[in-house]
C-alpha cells in the first residue's frame, strides 16, 4: 500500500469512527430523553380486577407483571394514587384482595 492509499484508508476509518460516535451520542440522547420524559398520570384501578388493572395500566404506559392466579382478585389500593404523576423510575404498587388474603404487586418501572 502506498502513502496515498494509506491516507485514504485512514480517512475512511476516521469517517467510520465519526459516524459511530455520532450514532452513540444520539442513542444516549434518546435514552436520557426517555428518562426525562413527562410523567404519566396514574389512572385509577381501585375496584378493578387485577387483570383489568394490568390492562388499564398498560394502556397508560405503565407495565406490570401479575400472577395469573390472582387475575380475578380485586384491587383495593394503589400507589401512586390516581391522578398522581408516575415516571419510569418510580415503582407502582397494587394491593388486592384474594381468598388467601391481601397481596402486593410491585413494578420497578415500565417495560422498554
Amino acid at each position: 500500500m502506498n502513502d496515498s492509499q494509506t491516507a485514504r484508508a485512514g480517512s475512511a476509518a476516521r469517517r467510520v469512527l465519526a459516524v459511530v460516535f455520532v450514532a452513540a451520542v444520539l442513542a444516549g440522547v434518546v435514552l436520557v430523553g426517555r428518562q426525562l420524559s413527562a410523567p404519566i398520570t396514574a389512572p385509577s384501578v381501585v375496584g378493578m380486577t387485577v387483570s383489568e388493572a394490568e390492562a388499564t395500566l398498560a394502556e397508560a404506559g405503565i407495565h406490570i407483571t401479575t400472577d395469573p392466579s390472582y387475575a380475578d382478585a380485586v384491587v383495593v389500593a394503589q400507589q401512586p394514587i390516581a391522578g398522581d404523576p408516575w415516571t419510569e423510575s418510580d415503582g407502582f404498587v397494587l394491593t388486592y384482595t384474594s381468598t388467601s388474603g391481601a397481596q402486593h404487586i410491585r413494578d420497578i418501572g415500565a417495560e422498554d
